[in-house]
């Protein structure tokens, strides 16, 4: 998770239609065994329903003072946890693994590491959650002071210094030549002890956790490298947006003389932010020079790990996410995923991060990754956002208005999303009910149409088309905290047999079940608080 001010201190289910849909073949052997599919950029369940993956980041932890990584921590309790995120109306978890926790000694697979990784995804299949599997790093990886991901083995120049961030951890990845370095020498694919290169040993690691799960139709996909950074590269976005800025700086009378580029790049960064359209000026310097950056090295790397995980699994959605900078809104140049014969790969998902404590920003920012779905012509997984522990010192201020514009712009767009982070009682802290719970269709008997919530009313709309060859039913979640005297509904056209039932016989929340009509034809629920 990368906190929006690492940049300015650095530097110093979806609608439309796709060309890249698999053929029919393919998409009934997926759908036949189980699998989701992709059609109009949207998510479908095997029955054939459109389905919105609404989720939560959960996950394994290894600690920096962890180097060596043979048991990696879990802090999440036992299968509790999964039932609470069931009755949290979730569908799914993103689920953190580290390849330092895969692979802690070169060409060696931890296998007692990986029982537990299936132990706990039982936990969540026992639930009927979803699981979408993270390869998660901060900061590089062990032997990098602080960081976690990669193993000891792969940090290649382990003598380059580490200077660590001043306000928040993220500063790092901009100001520590060990860490920058380390992004280099991964691009360049850069021998490991026995021989081959860092990068081919990433995708043989990912191969090997991908064949574990090659025939398990409740993991979703694969989410191949959380929050990539480009490495020493950057500094041509980073001198680029500082200049962008530096006349405005100068005619306010701020003396630059003294200050090095990482301070330089602060000043720019706080001035870029008073003013949104300053903001976007300061953004059009980063966007000349940062998607051609992924393109050559971070799109380059996902299609290795890609065509490793497909000579094993070619039924799962393999996720890519672009770099550290489209966290605060620089364009990006995430290329579509390729498939052996160079066609597009039908599974592959678009899921970029998005933090910002202003509403204007994070609207500018989460608009620029939607259109960034639409260009790859994925559907768009929304990997992270939120954090409104406030952990990594996100929110200068009240962070509910900024995230309600989030989920706001996520339902508007049919877009699925896992929001950061678990904890064992999210459900009390003050944020849960206005930002956390709402109503959503969780799948719909044919193609979700649109659908909103108003949390000044507590009232629901939402439409689909249905299919008459889909038997399964409609289900939309209703949280309770919103009904609390309980809830009233109208459904057009009415058919029979609409019933609500909790998730679990201890919690309020629940679902509202609707059979098909049987026939093609538009419904329409409206969802109020009762007597009203």
């Amino acid at each position: 998770m990368l906190n929006r001010f690492t940049f300015p201190v650095f530097c110093g289910l979806l609608v439309g239609s796709t060309a890249s849909a698999a053929t029919p073949a393919a998409e009934r052997d997926r759908s036949a065994a189980g699998f989701m599919t992709i059609k109009n950029r949207q998510f479908y369940d095997a029955a054939g329903r459109n389905v919105i993956l609404r989720g939560i980041n959960i996950g394994f932890s290894c600690g920096p003072r962890r180097h060596r990584q043979k048991d990696a921590p879990w802090r999440h309790g036992g299968p509790e946890a999964f039932v609470r995120i069931k009755q949290w109306g979730y569908a799914c978890v993103r689920f953190v693994i580290f390849w330092s926790a895969v692979e802690p000694e070169c060409g060696r697979y931890d296998e007692a590491f990986l029982r537990r990784m299936d132990e706990r995804i039982g936990w969540a299949k026992a639930n009927g959650i979803r699981v979408i599997i993270d390869m998660h790093q901060d900061l590089w990886g062990q032997g990098a002071s602080h960081g976690r991901g990669a193993p000891e083995w792969a940090l290649v120049d382990k003598d380059k210094p580490h200077v660590k961030g001043e306000k928040v951890w993220s500063e790092a990845y901009f100001r520590s030549p060990v860490i920058q370095t380390a992004f280099d020498n991964f691009w360049k694919n850069a021998p490991a002890p026995d021989g081959v290169g860092i990068q081919d040993h990433f995708a043989m690691a990912w191969q090997h956790v991908a064949k574990r799960y090659a025939d398990d139709p409740m993991v979703v996909g694969y989410d191949l490298f959380n929050e990539p950074f480009v490495g020493t590269a950057v500094s041509k976005a980073m001198i680029a947006m500082t200049l962008k800025m530096t006349p405005r700086l100068l005619a306010k009378g701020i003396d630059t003389t003294d200050l090095d580029l990482f301070e330089l790049a602060s000043k720019a960064m706080a001035l870029a932010e008073t003013n949104i359209e300053l903001y976007r000026e300061w953004l059009s310097a980063g966007d000349k020079i940062m998607p051609e950056l992924e393109r050559t090295r971070v799109g380059a790397m996902y299609q290795r790990v890609a065509r490793a995980i497909r000579k094993v699994d070619g039924r799962h959605f393999i996720l890519t996410s672009p770099t550290l900078t489209a966290n605060f809104g620089v364009a990006n140049g995430i290329p579509n995923l390729l498939d052996q014969a160079g066609k597009r790969d039908p599974g592959h998902v678009f899921a970029p991060h998005a933090y910002d404590d202003d509403i204007q920003r994070i609207e500018l920012i989460l608009g620029r990754l939607i259109a960034s779905a639409k260009r790859l012509d994925t559907p768009m997984l929304l990997g992270e956002w939120g954090n409104l522990t406030n952990s990594d010192k996100i929110f200068q201020s009240d962070p509910v208005p900024p995230t309600q514009v989030v989920v706001k712009m996520l339902d508007e767009a049919k877009a699925s999303d896992t929001y950061w982070y678990y904890m064992d009682r999210l459900d009390k802290q003050p944020y849960f009910k206005s930002v956390l719970q709402r109503p959503y269709p969780m799948c719909a008997a044919g193609e979700i149409l649109g659908y909103r919530f108003c949390p000044e009313t507590s009232v629901f709309e939402c439409s689909w088309r249905e299919d008459p060859s889909v038997k399964m039913p409609s289900v939309i979640y209703v949280p309770s905290v919103w009904y609390a005297k309980g809830h009233s509904y109208e459904l057009t056209p009415p058919g029979a047999g609409a019933r609500f039932k909790t998730i679990t016989p201890d919690t309020k929340n629940g679902c509202l079940t609707i059979p098909s009509m049987g026939k093609v034809g538009e419904r329409r629920l409206v969802l109020r608080p009762k007597g009203e």
